[in-house]
């Protein structure tokens, strides 16, 4: 089982990774290294799954990529603001090119108790944009809880209000817990709990082009667009396979020649190997036979 051969790789290098998954067209096969608690933080994961809530709307044309930030978020923003941020689209920040030079917010690393404020929104409109939206790739929290505000406020449902009704059920999800800001507004960014069987089902479905399980649950052509303008779904060098990360080395990663999905929950702060492709070579000399 290759969910063995990760495991024997992680304990071999002491790695405090605590589960894994890896889904295949014979099904899910799952191996606990550590004993943790069942769900777990994959922390930036959580970003491209608020891709995949406005991929439904994307693909049902109930949104516009190109539309400004500040037009989807309307009377949300009630407080003056700088004049570029009328600049920078959803498209902007779905690929962290909104202008801006730093993240401003990072609600896995700062103290948000010392900000003075639980108005998210507001605070983080108080920095403007530097550079002209779309040019300058900054990767950062901002984008996503924009995301996830913008929304909120033209569709009136929430992203985990989206993923609960149209892609959790049709893909078997276990009970999945979204961190919220003050307001209530699921962070987009980071804080989704949820089981690593649960968590390879994602890259599975990208994998698929946008089918699981025989049934279409986003579009090829934002499968396409995902990979060609890198929104949170990127290629791991000349691995073979695409993912997406996250703090602490959670990982989701998906190879479409081998047909193979990984994932992993665990807490890797301060590790200095290269598990993510120590990991990925062990998976494809298995793969190989």
């Amino acid at each position: 089982m290759l969910a063995d051969v990760i495991k024997n790789c992680i304990l071999a290098h002491n790695w405090n990774i605590y589960d894994v998954a890896v889904m295949t067209d014979a099904g899910i096969e799952t191996a606990q290294c550590r004993v943790a608690n069942a769900a777990n933080d994959g922390f930036s994961t959580a970003k491209l799954f608020t891709d995949t809530a406005v991929a439904v709307l994307w693909d049902r044309g109930e949104i516009d990529l190109d539309a400004p930030l500040t037009t989807l978020l309307g009377d949300e923003i009630d407080f003056d603001y700088d004049p570029a941020w009328d600049q920078v689209t959803l498209r902007h920040a779905l690929s962290h090119k909104m202008g801006i030079d730093r993240g401003v917010l990072d609600v896995d690393v700062h103290d948000t108790n010392a900000i003075g404020t639980d108005d998210y929104l507001r605070y983080m409109f108080g920095t403007a944009p530097v550079y002209e939206p779309g040019t300058v790739f900054q990767y950062s929290d901002v984008a996503h809880y924009l995301v996830s505000r913008a929304v909120a406020k033209h569709t009136g449902r929430k992203i985990d209000e989206i993923l609960r009704a149209e892609i959790f059920p049709y893909m078997a999800f276990h009970p999945v817990a979204f961190r919220c800001c003050p307001k209530g507004y699921p962070l987009g960014a980071t804080g989704m709990y949820m089981t690593t069987e649960d968590l390879v089902k994602l890259p599975w479905l990208y994998l698929n082009r946008g089918v699981y399980g025989g049934r279409r649950l986003i579009s090829e052509a934002w499968v396409e667009k995902t990979e060609r303008e890198r929104f949170d779904w990127n290629p791991q060098g000349e691995t073979g396979f695409w993912g997406k990360g996250g703090m602490n080395g959670q990982n989701m990663l998906a190879h479409a020649e081998k047909r193979i999905a990984i994932a992993w929950h665990g807490c890797l702060a301060g590790c200095r190997d290269d598990y993510n492709g120590i990991i990925m070579r062990a998976v494809i000399e298995a793969a190989n036979g």
